[in-house]
C-alpha cells in the first residue's frame, strides 16, 4: 500500500509503503541491512540518524507498538535521490509488516508521521 500527500497534479514530495511479508524478521539486523544496501558503495553518500519515533499500528493481532527510525542522505553522491527516508519492521506473529518511507527533503520527514496512525493492518484469514 502506498500512501502520497499531494493532489492530482502535484503529488507531492513524500511517499509511505506497507508491505506484509511472510516469515520472521530480525529488526536490528533488517535495519543495518538496509542501511548498509542504501549507502551501498557509493563514495560521497552520507546516511545519519535523524529521529526515532515511537508508533503504533492496529493489525488483526491487535495493537502493535513499533519503532520508526528516520534518516537523511547527504554529500555529493545524493544530488539525484530523494534526501529523507524512514524503515520500520512490525513483527506479527506469521509474518512482519515492512514499512518504508521517502521525502525528497529530509525535514518533510516529520510532515508523515499523521498518516502512519492512519493505517492500519488487518490480514485475510484465508491467506
Amino acid at each position: 500500500m502506498n500512501i502520497n500527500a499531494g493532489t492530482a497534479t502535484e503529488p507531492g514530495t513524500c511517499f509511505i509503503m506497507h508491505f506484509y511479508k511472510a516469515g520472521s524478521i530480525d529488526v536490528t539486523a533488517a535495519l543495518q541491512a538496509l542501511k548498509t544496501e542504501s549507502a551501498g558503495d557509493t563514495a560521497g553518500l552520507l546516511f545519519t540518524e535523524l529521529a526515532t519515533h515511537p508508533m503504533t499500528i492496529n493489525t488483526s493481532e491487535g495493537a502493535k507498538n513499533y519503532t520508526l527510525y528516520q534518516y537523511e542522505f547527504s554529500g555529493p553522491a545524493s544530488k539525484s535521490m530523494a534526501k529523507g527516508s524512514q524503515f520500520a519492521y512490525v513483527p506479527l506473529k506469521d509474518g512482519y509488516i515492512e514499512i518504508k518511507g521517502y521525502c525528497e527533503v529530509a525535514s518533510d520527514l516529520a510532515n508523515t508521521i499523521p498518516a502512519f496512525s492512519a493505517v492500519g493492518f488487518k490480514l485475510n484469514s484465508n491467506n
